[in-house]
């Protein structure tokens, strides 16, 4: 697990060269969040998922 975000997170104070780019920083926080709403949906069954997914489809809601 430490060589995924978590690992990156822990070695930015020793590579600041690319803690000083935005860029990077920008995908870096994104890349997190994306990892959060994952373990989130897969911690609820998907549910929130497939109600996005079905809301942005425009049609009800599939069944399990």
């Amino acid at each position: 697990m430490l060589g995924l975000w978590p690992g990156a997170f822990l070695a930015q104070p020793w590579l600041r060269h690319k803690c000083s780019k935005v860029r990077y920083l920008l995908v870096f926080w994104l890349i997190v969040v994306a990892h959060q709403f994952a373990a989130f949906g897969s911690l609820q069954d998907w549910r929130f998922s497939r109600a996005a997914l079905t809301a942005i489809e425009g049609r009800p809601d599939l069944p399990r």
